[in-house]
């Protein structure tokens, strides 16, 4: 439940952002599938490596699309009132909370696609285990080259 928070959060956050929304819908639904998909199946158990590569994707991803939303956070608007500290922590507040949301979608979304496509390979190799990190990456890339060729 606080992950579907945390990414609807995101998500919210993310509407008034100066690049296009539907990416970020895109990645929102998708992640609110994968979220459903991961927590209706048994606990799943990646390697060692497997888990590292997620959580290292996952946080370079929410990083970027926070530093690409950088005016979102320094623009907030909030009574002259409030006291600096109080803007202070509601800034750090903002920005780590869209951190987490952003992470949370992706990891849930890579994890999901990790999960599914292990073992998945473009010809038939006989008694090997493993593969789902290629296909996961090729379905990125496919999804950016949508985007990109939806709004150009």
């Amino acid at each position: 439940m606080i992950q579907a928070i945390a990414i609807l959060y995101w998500l919210l956050f993310l509407q008034n952002s100066d690049s296009y929304y539907v990416p970020y819908l895109l990645i929102g639904i998708c992640s609110s599938i994968a979220l459903y998909s991961n927590k209706t199946k048994r606990q799943v158990f990646h390697r060692d490596w497997e888990q590292i590569t997620i959580i290292i994707c996952s946080s370079v991803f929410s990083l970027m699309i926070c530093a690409a939303n950088y005016a979102l956070f320094m623009n907030l608007n909030l009574p002259d009132r409030a006291g600096k500290i109080f803007i202070a922590l509601y800034k750090a507040f903002t920005i780590f909370g869209v951190l987490f949301g952003g992470f949370l979608a992706f990891w849930n979304l890579l994890n999901c696609l990790v999960e599914h496509f292990k073992g998945f390979y473009w010809k038939k190799i006989p008694n090997k285990q493993g593969g789902g990190y290629l296909c996961t990456f090729y379905i990125i890339n496919l999804y950016n080259k949508l985007v990109f060729l939806i709004y150009v």
